[in-house]
């Protein structure tokens, strides 16, 4: 898929975010979506992003920092749409 962006998640993403997650067999409730969002991008060891095709979400990742024994152990989550 050529011409795809990936761009800091925002508040405004999210009911895409919360579609993708439906067509993939994650339901969410929207309010419950906005509330994990906060509390995640409030955070300096979480980073949210969106992939972006044609200006639709096409896909996110969630990546976090646990800073396991004082080190930076980079992990990543999230779901894709093919």
């Amino acid at each position: 898929m050529s011409g795809v962006r990936v761009d800091d998640m925002e508040e405004v993403d999210l009911r895409q975010v919360q579609a993708l997650g439906e067509q993939l067999g994650y339901p969410s409730e929207f309010n419950e979506l906005v509330r994990r969002f906060k509390a995640l991008a409030s955070s300096s060891h979480h980073h949210l992003f969106v992939a972006r095709h044609q200006g639709q979400v096409v896909g996110w990742i969630h990546v976090d920092d646990p800073r396991l024994q004082g080190r930076v152990v980079p992990s990543a989550s999230g779901l894709r749409k093919n």
